[in-house]
């Protein structure tokens, strides 16, 4: 084995080592990975009442454990067992929590607010019985 040979086999080492590097400014600000294709996830302002409201929905709090923010901020230590959060607003320092709820749920969730969108739109028609004239359209096909 040669000098340049050697040169080669350290560099593929040295690169499988390396964690992956993102570019600054690439990466989206509350991105989430390591996500269960089982579940849905959200980010959930810490306003009062808020997180009470979505773990009464069925929704949980996800822990540093499950999920990664990517968040390295030193005044935000992720300690075993904390909750995966990111600040969301600097000047009152308002935090962000991750939350995940089973699929199944979610989508009995969305169809009930499908359910309720259809039922607004039902009264979009104009009343000709009154002098209104025109027609409104809910065009679902897809097509623009």
């Amino acid at each position: 084995m040669n000098r340049k040979t050697a040169n080669q086999e350290q560099d593929v080492e040295a690169t499988s080592v390396r964690p992956v590097r993102v570019p600054v400014g690439t990466r989206p600000r509350m991105s989430v990975v390591g996500k269960n294709p089982n579940f849905e996830y959200r980010w959930v302002n810490d306003y009062p009442g808020r997180i009470a409201d979505f773990k009464r929905g069925g929704w949980e709090v996800c822990t540093n454990e499950e999920v990664d923010t990517g968040n390295f901020r030193v005044e935000e230590g992720g300690s075993p067992g904390s909750l995966a959060c990111q600040v969301v607003n600097g000047g009152d320092g308002t935090k962000a929590y991750v939350m995940k709820i089973h699929k199944d749920l979610y989508d009995e969730d969305q169809k009930a607010q499908e359910q309720e969108v259809r039922r607004t739109e039902e009264t979009l028609t104009p009343n000709t019985n009154d002098g209104e004239y025109g027609s409104v359209v809910i065009d679902r096909s897809g097509r623009k």
